[in-house]
């Protein structure tokens, strides 16, 4: 079984090599994966890679990383400030 899921996974792959790896250096960073991010950056080094195409792919992983929380303290804000709202109008009753 595992050798038939090997096969699949070999035809199945329409990115090249230096494609995949510079998606899964960008993944590495917004996971938070050092050793992933090690590997990918070698065998990146290892693919002749530009360093300005690894640094789009990271730049592009920082941006998407840093999405999620922003938008996670802008919610808490907005609910807690509404909650600020209505105690303080059951303090003015």
């Amino acid at each position: 079984m595992a050798e038939q899921e090997s096969k699949n996974e070999q035809t199945e792959k329409k990115l090249d090599e230096r494609t995949r790896e510079l998606v899964a250096l960008g993944a590495s960073v917004a996971a938070n994966c050092l050793p992933c991010f090690k590997y990918h950056f070698r065998k990146l080094n290892g693919l002749e890679v530009t360093a300005s195409e690894m640094e789009e792919a990271v730049n592009m992983a920082r941006k998407v990383k840093a999405n999620p929380p922003r938008h996670m303290e802008e919610l808490a804000d907005k609910l807690l400030s509404g909650l600020y709202d209505r105690e303080q109008k059951k303090d003015s009753n």
